[in-house]
């Protein structure tokens, strides 16, 4: 915006002041002095947007740098400010969303809504140059879901028969701590009889303990853990039992590979009744070939 002056060149009663003062009220706009103190160049101070109003009429007002010596109008032009319309980025709302679904979730579920906008108004031109991207940040939270029983990490154990040790087992659980320890612990069936066991002083682990002095053999113990939710499944211990006493294990000599005596007579019947039968079938086999002799 040129202007002109009919004072001395270059004086401050010469030099030229613009201030924009009316037509400006979000202070999209600014205005300063050109280098030669006789033009003022308008400026944006912020992008101006298309969609929210696409023309703005600024009133400019001009001075000097001293006030005048008499009193004189002060000169105004009016400026029309044309926005003219640009591809705008679609913009999410809100531009971080926060979500949060269990981790069990099955595969093709809807996780959730984002929505973006764009208030781009297209006018009647085949298509934008250059093609504008938004962005969006989604935070997904999964929660734990108690899907796995606590599990024994020892399957074999050896203690003696006599004053044994207690023996400690550690526990895992592969959900997170709200499904976890304390656990609770119970023998099942036959091993209520010979052993014992309860949590220990943290309560995630177990301590098993012989109270039955037991033959030398192998032993199955069955145990039966509960997180803190109430999952729970029954686990198998190995026991070698040895013919000792105290916390030195010492297993010298044969063990015997099952621990029922019913079982190994059972066997033992089998066995000879076998032998039986086949004895049987010899004698019969003799006397056929004795009858067709005769």
């Amino acid at each position: 915006m040129a202007v002109t002056d009919a004072d001395e060149p270059h004086s401050p009663a010469w030099n030229a002041k613009f201030t924009i003062v009316d037509g400006d009220p979000g202070g999209l706009f600014t205005v300063t002095t050109g280098s030669n103190k006789q033009e003022g160049i308008i400026t944006t101070a912020k992008g101006p947007d298309f969609e929210m109003l696409r023309n703005h009429i600024l009133l400019v007002a001009v001075e000097n740098d001293i006030p005048f010596a008499t009193p004189l109008p002060t000169a105004t032009a009016t400026v029309v400010v044309n926005v003219q319309d640009v591809n705008e980025a679609p913009v999410f709302e809100p531009v971080e969303k926060f979500v949060s679904k269990r981790e069990n979730l099955p595969v093709d579920s809807d996780v959730v809504q984002y929505t973006a906008s764009d208030r781009t108004l297209h006018p009647n031109r085949k298509s934008y140059e250059v093609l504008a991207t938004g962005t969006g940040t989604l935070i997904i939270q999964l929660e734990d879901v108690n899907e796995n029983a606590p599990i024994i990490e020892e399957r074999t154990i050896k203690v003696c028969n006599k004053e044994s040790a207690p023996q400690l087992l550690s526990v895992t659980d592969k959900d997170g701590p709200g499904f976890a320890a304390p656990y609770s612990v119970s023998l099942q069936g036959m091993s209520k009889n010979n052993w014992t066991a309860r949590r220990n002083d943290s309560k995630t682990g177990i301590v098993l303990n012989l109270v039955t002095e037991l033959e030398s053999g192998e032993y199955t113990v069955v145990l039966r853990l509960r997180d803190n939710d109430g999952m729970e499944q029954d686990n198998t211990v190995q026991a070698t039992v040895c013919d000792c006493t105290g916390k030195v294990v010492s297993c010298s000599g044969q063990i015997a590979i099952g621990t029922s005596l019913p079982m190994i007579l059972g066997t033992l019947g089998g066995v000879l009744w076998l032998l039986m039968l086949l004895m049987l079938q010899v004698l019969l086999l003799r006397l056929m070939f004795a009858r067709r002799r005769g």
